[in-house]
């Protein structure tokens, strides 16, 4: 997995990088959330402008993206043997 260039996430989502939301785009994208982020009562994500974000509880996220994927997308910290 590699993270888009801006010109991809704007081509994608019509929202500049630091203002993409997982609401109202044009033709929705597969979503992901990291199983961390379920573990935080509140959470705040893009809104679409810059500057601005919604805080929401993760529960009601969850339950707004129903067809997103919930996964461990973050590395586990390596230790030697």
């Amino acid at each position: 997995m590699t993270m888009a260039t801006e010109e991809e996430v704007f081509a994608a989502t019509g929202y500049r990088i630091g203002a993409v939301s997982p609401f109202g785009l044009p033709n929705p994208p597969r979503v992901l959330i990291d199983d961390s982020v379920l573990r935080e009562d509140e959470i705040s994500i893009g809104s679409g402008m810059r500057d601005t974000a919604v805080i929401l509880k993760s529960a009601d996220l969850h339950r707004a993206l129903k067809n997103a994927e919930v996964l461990s997308l973050t590395e586990k910290e390596w230790r030697s043997p």
